[in-house]
């Protein structure tokens, strides 16, 4: 092979050596956006303190995490100006006002958004790399696999 290319940024992870036919191009795997629901749209339009996106991907359900921890979040929200926007797999009525529930979210179609201000998120290298590619500031919540690395490599 002549030339290999690797979906990432050198910033991202550990420095290594790379011979001069390997390249790489964070942030290959992100396609073009796709038009948000309206609801979503207008409240990142409309959101006058900006938005911080949760999302833990597609392999962590929120709705699994103990009650507690959910509970903590949602206190610690409910003290900040800013609208969050959460993806939790069930209802959550103890929700305050300024944190909008929804069941799925596509988070490279909402992070690029210029309101969007922080992602918190589980440190998988494509949602990383997302963020990163978009310049949006991280909080990690890291579950499994690669993710603990990922993040320990963006405090740097």
């Amino acid at each position: 092979t002549s030339m290999y290319f690797i979906n990432s940024y050198h910033a991202l992870l550990q420095s290594r050596p790379f011979p001069p036919n390997v390249i790489e191009i964070g942030g290959i795997h992100i396609k073009k956006k796709k038009p948000l629901p309206k609801d979503l749209q207008d409240i990142l339009d409309n959101a006058k303190n900006g938005v911080i996106v949760m999302s833990f991907g597609s392999l962590v359900r929120a709705a699994t995490l103990p009650k507690p921890i959910i509970m903590m979040f949602m206190k610690v929200f409910s003290k900040i100006p800013q609208t969050v926007i959460f993806k939790y797999e069930e209802d959550l009525p103890e929700a305050p006002p300024n944190v909008v529930i929804r069941k799925w979210l596509s988070q490279r179609d909402l992070i690029e958004h210029e309101n969007v201000i922080a992602v918190i998120q589980h440190g998988g290298l494509s949602s990383t790399i997302e963020a990163v590619h978009f310049g949006k500031p991280m909080i990690g919540v890291p579950f499994f696999a690669d993710q603990k690395g990922n993040i320990k490599h963006l405090e740097r």
